[in-house]
């Protein structure tokens, strides 16, 4: 059981909109394999109030979701082997809008110390296309943890990402990283040629505290 007060500020259209959200959820996990596959459903209720901006309105946001969860990964520290994924489906009971999205992950062993590490997200949102307020309900793509050194975020009603690292533990405590991200949102376009789509690639350093 899950509730808040957020602010939520989201990229449309290159223009920063900023709202305040007030919700409640619960959610009910079933294990289908131990350890390893879980069902689980969410109730959600949300008031969405947008700040600032004669281009939305206040709206509710109530929904169920459905989600499937696997992983056979023995370590979210530093994981060396093995794959996880997220299958998920949201429909909202008072519009016509529907969230599916698939997010999984692979980690292959190269060596002791390096690991190849894989990641894809693909999404899509559907909606009422008389309604516009649902425009912060969009798919980002863009800044840290999706496409590094792009920003402000794209957004779209589907959205495609993948992730590729080269992991090298240093030692216990730091980790060297060669990262490649691209990705991109569509909306109702679907140009699949390269040069659509945003890439980000360079070298990084990771520190392991004891917290994450």
């Amino acid at each position: 059981l899950d509730s808040w007060l957020a602010e939520k500020s989201s990229y449309l259209n290159s223009t920063l909109e900023k709202s305040n959200r007030l919700g409640a959820n619960i959610i009910l996990g079933f294990p289908l394999i131990k350890n390893k596959l879980t069902l689980s459903t969410q109730l959600k209720k949300e008031y969405v109030m947008p700040q600032n901006t004669a281009e939305f309105s206040n709206y509710d946001l109530n929904s169920v979701s459905f989600t499937l969860n696997y992983q056979d990964i023995t370590s979210w520290f530093n994981p060396k082997k093995g794959t996880y994924w997220q299958l998920s489906y949201e429909k909202a009971t008072n519009i016509n809008l529907t969230r599916t999205f698939l997010n999984w992950g692979y980690f292959w062993p190269l060596s002791a110390q390096s690991t190849l590490a894989f990641h894809n997200f693909s999404g899509l949102l559907t909606l009422d296309t008389n309604t516009n307020i649902f425009d912060f309900e969009d798919f980002e793509i863009g800044g840290t943890n999706s496409i590094r050194g792009y920003f402000p975020p794209d957004t779209g009603k589907k959205k495609l990402l993948f992730n590729l690292e080269y992991r090298y533990d240093l030692n216990a405590v730091w980790q060297s990283v060669l990262f490649i991200d691209i990705g991109k949102t569509f909306n109702n376009e679907l140009d699949f040629t390269l040069s659509s789509f945003r890439i980000g690639k360079g070298v990084g350093i990771r520190y392991f505290t004891p917290i994450g």
